[in-house]
């Protein structure tokens, strides 16, 4: 490829470039520099590959894979081999995602300044943000995204399915339970061939093997190494090191009602795209089937856990699904100046409601919860559950305002007191408090964003990276309205 062919694929896709270097940028400013969660395991599982000793944790073979070109740089730079360096490889792969989720949003016909707003906007909106830093869920986010741009790429012109079948593959080996998502996956390639009224073509021989060859020997393929290893077909992970099973309708309930779990807390724009459902299932039915397909599987399998998400930011199981919920939104983007003055009023205010939640989740470790409420001794299920202000996003907050007052001598004190509730209509009777707590959040309120931490290096590298960010948004923003090449038809 020479100079001339590459200064035109740079200019072509600035606007690709430009989302990644900008968000990329936006998750720096909040990295927290360290592991949370499993994240840890599989750098480890990673390391120990190229020791000769194979094995997936929780992370699965891809989420494993994803780390072995950055301990191979390691191994080249010594200098580079700690944890902080390994705790940006979650910030690089959500920095990709980026791209993938612009690319789906112009394969649903969004404009390119539509896609590239809607981009920006869901990345920070839909818990992406939160996760940059702690891990865990990107490597599904990733590969869901690139699984629907797929089948998207390829329900334009149906035929082998190679590429969306190589996706599948990716998928599947990032979590154990992925594999449900082959139901949704298959519906819509099936969608496809319908749609051009050829569904006959489905249940060609050739087109079967294109479309589930290589997700089928990358299942049998993983499934026994994991028999050969360790004697079983889940791995070296069982699920007795997760918590304990409940009712399925009892996780239903936490996700979508529960005053500290449900996902409208931690994402609140999905609200607005409860009335966009039905106008874009007719408009874009294959990823309507593909999203809510994934979003039921994901839900089959983890709302029986007794806390349906674990003690983590938010519903963290459903975290690679939020943003391709989102998608609707597009709709309200692309006819934003038809829209009233009160439904815009009205998106504008839950925009920066959204924002400002998933700038808590990104500003401290999730476990910062779990120490506050262990100091008031209220770390229990049913506290975090029903109490919203014990949740993530009201302490978070209050650890800012006190982390804020604290530097004008006025931090903030959490008060809590649970009282019986009409002991007094008995003969004798009279309520007395059960539980009252009065905690000085001071203790807890420093951010975990590693340039706000001690010391002078800290301080002049996050105020040269919020420079930086700054100049690239302006540049982002000059870029998407100067379009580069023939102007698209609106």
């Amino acid at each position: 490829m020479n100079f001339v062919k590459i200064k035109s694929l740079l200019l072509k896709e600035r606007v690709v470039i430009g989302l990644m270097i900008f968000i990329g940028l936006t998750f720096l400013l909040t990295w927290h520099g360290h592991f949370a969660g499993y994240e840890k395991e599989t750098w480890q599982s990673a390391e120990n590959w190229l020791h000769g000793q194979y094995e997936a944790r929780r992370g699965g073979l891809v989420a494993v894979l994803l780390y072995v070109p950055f301990v191979v740089v390691a191994r080249v730079l010594p200098f580079l081999h700690s944890e902080r360096f390994f705790s940006l490889v979650p910030v690089v792969y959500s920095t990709i995602q980026v791209a993938i989720l612009f690319y789906v949003a112009r394969k649903c016909g969004a404009s390119e300044k539509v896609a590239a707003g809607w981009t920006v906007l869901v990345t920070l909106v839909s818990g992406m943000w939160a996760y940059s830093s702690a891990g865990m869920e990107y490597q599904a986010g990733l590969f869901l995204a690139v699984v629907l741009l797929a089948l998207l790429k390829w329900s334009e012109q149906p035929r082998a399915a190679w590429w969306p079948s190589v996706a599948m593959t990716a998928l599947l080996a990032t979590k154990s339970y992925m594999v449900l998502i082959g139901l949704p996956y298959v519906v819509c390639l099936y969608l496809g061939w319908k749609k051009i009224n050829q569904s006959r073509q489905f249940w060609s021989f050739k087109f079967l093997l294109s479309a589930g060859l290589v997700p089928v020997l990358g299942l049998i393929l993983s499934i026994g190494l994991n028999w050969y290893l360790f004697g079983r077909l889940s791995g070296s992970y069982s699920l007795s090191n997760e918590f304990q099973i409940a009712q399925w309708w009892e996780g239903f309930y936490g996700l979508f009602f529960s005053p500290g779990k449900n996902v409208f807390l931690y994402a609140p724009l999905l609200i607005a795209t409860l009335w966009l459902w039905p106008r874009w299932s007719r408009l874009h039915l294959q990823a309507t089937v593909f999203i809510f397909g994934s979003l039921i599987m994901i839900a089959l399998v983890n709302l029986p856990f007794t806390y349906w998400t674990d003690e983590t930011w938010g519903p963290r199981k459903f975290v690679p699904i939020l943003p391709l919920l989102h998608l609707p939104l597009l709709l309200v983007f692309s006819e934003w100046t038809q829209k009233k003055l009160m439904v815009k009023a009205a998106i504008v205010i839950i925009t920066f409601v959204a924002l400002w939640v998933n700038f808590l989740g990104a500003a401290y470790d999730y476990g910062r919860l779990l120490s506050v409420a262990h100091a008031a001794k209220l770390d229990s299920l049913a506290t975090m559950r029903y109490l919203p202000e014990w949740s993530h996003p009201f302490v978070f907050n209050d650890l800012l305002r006190s982390y804020v007052g604290r530097h004008r001598d006025r931090p903030i004190i959490k008060e809590y007191r649970e009282s019986t509730w009409f002991r007094w209509v008995r003969p004798g009777g009279y309520d007395i408090i059960l539980r009252e707590v009065r905690l000085d959040l001071s203790q807890f309120d420093q951010p975990s964003i590693i340039w706000l931490q001690p010391g002078w290096r800290y301080r002049v590298t996050g105020g040269v990276l919020l420079g930086v960010w700054v100049i690239s948004g302006m540049a982002l923003y000059f870029l998407i309205k100067k379009p580069y090449g023939p102007k698209e038809k609106s």
